[in-house]
């Protein structure tokens, strides 16, 4: 995951309001419609080209990555300390 700095994050970031936005996402369709929409902002001024697709593809990758490592690993972890693993 990019550590974006503080003037790029004062820059970019809305503020609470997208925090809010996915705090009243009431499942997953809805969480989905707010990163589209966040996707489609970006891709509006930069036109279509394999390098933005590419670009926005490989950003969504590498998050999913990092959601893994930073939150879904450790709850794995506590759950196979709990309950035992499967194999």
């Amino acid at each position: 995951m990019p550590y974006v700095t503080m003037e790029a994050r004062s820059r970019v970031d809305p503020g609470s309001s997208a925090r809010m936005a996915g705090q009243r996402a009431a499942g997953p369709g809805e969480l989905s419609y707010l990163i589209s929409q966040v996707i489609a902002g970006y891709l509006a001024p930069k036109g279509s080209s394999f390098t933005v697709y590419a670009g926005v593809v490989g950003t969504l990758v590498l998050m999913v990555f990092e959601l893994w490592k930073r939150f879904v690993e450790d709850y794995e972890d506590r759950k196979y300390t709990e309950n035992g693993g499967v194999w």
